[in-house]
C-alpha cells in the first residue's frame, strides 16, 4: 500500500535490532523477542498513530480509517481476511514475557494473522 515506506524501513530495522540486542545480552540471561503485528484492527480506539497514517489511504478511498481497516485491503490482504487485535497482541506478548517462551530469543514472531507469511 503506498504511503507506509518509512514504516516497512523502520519495522525492518526493529527485527534486525532485535537479532543484534539477543546476540548482545544472551550472555547476561537476557531474551529479546520482537513482535511484528501488522496494522492493529482496534488502534486507532486505544489512541494508535495508525489514524493519522491510514487517513491518506482512507479518504482516497472513500471511507474512514475504522473502515479501511474492518474490510479494507489490509485485512483482505492476510491469510485469515481480519487485522490482529490490541488483546491478540498484548496477549502474545504476555505469553513471550513468561517462562513459557524461555527457549525464545533472538526471534520475531509474527502476528500479521498471514499478511506476511514466515
Amino acid at each position: 500500500m503506498p504511503g507506509i515506506l518509512g514504516h516497512g524501513v523502520s519495522a525492518a530495522d526493529k527485527e534486525v535490532l532485535t537479532r543484534l540486542l539477543a546476540a548482545e545480552l544472551a550472555p547476561a540471561g537476557v531474551r529479546v523477542v520482537g513482535l511484528r503485528p501488522h496494522a492493529v484492527v482496534d488502534g486507532p480506539a486505544h489512541g494508535s498513530y495508525t489514524r493519522e497514517l491510514f487517513a491518506p489511504a482512507a479518504a482516497a478511498a472513500g471511507q474512514t480509517v475504522q473502515e479501511l481497516l474492518d474490510d479494507g485491503p489490509l485485512a483482505a490482504g492476510t491469510l485469515r481476511g481480519r487485522l490482529p487485535t490490541v488483546q491478540e497482541v498484548a496477549e502474545a506478548a504476555a505469553f513471550l514475557a513468561s517462562g513459557r517462551a524461555a527457549a525464545m530469543t533472538g526471534t520475531i514472531v509474527n502476528l500479521t494473522g498471514g499478511a506476511v507469511p514466515d
